[in-house]
């Protein structure tokens, strides 16, 4: 074993490993409520009685990584 293929070892370990969000299955129920102007507040009541409990803030972080909303979210401002 070379020196690079030990940094690239220890360096992989080092990654973060992220999970998937539990919201990635509502993903186009809530694009659709977000864009017929449903607040966060709403959908986290709306996600309360799928069973998914979750912090208004978090659904506003993840559909703005959406790009279906990047649009809708810029021409509001």
């Amino acid at each position: 074993m070379n020196i690079t293929s030990i940094s690239l070892t220890e360096e992989q370990k080092k990654r973060q490993k992220y999970h998937k969000s539990p919201l990635r299955k509502f993903r186009a129920e809530l694009v659709k409520k977000r864009k017929a102007g449903v607040s966060y507040r709403d959908l986290q009541t709306w996600l309360n009685t799928q069973h998914v409990v979750t912090h208004h803030t978090t659904i506003a972080r993840y559909l703005k990584t959406l790009p279906e909303l990047q649009d809708a979210e810029l021409s509001q401002s």
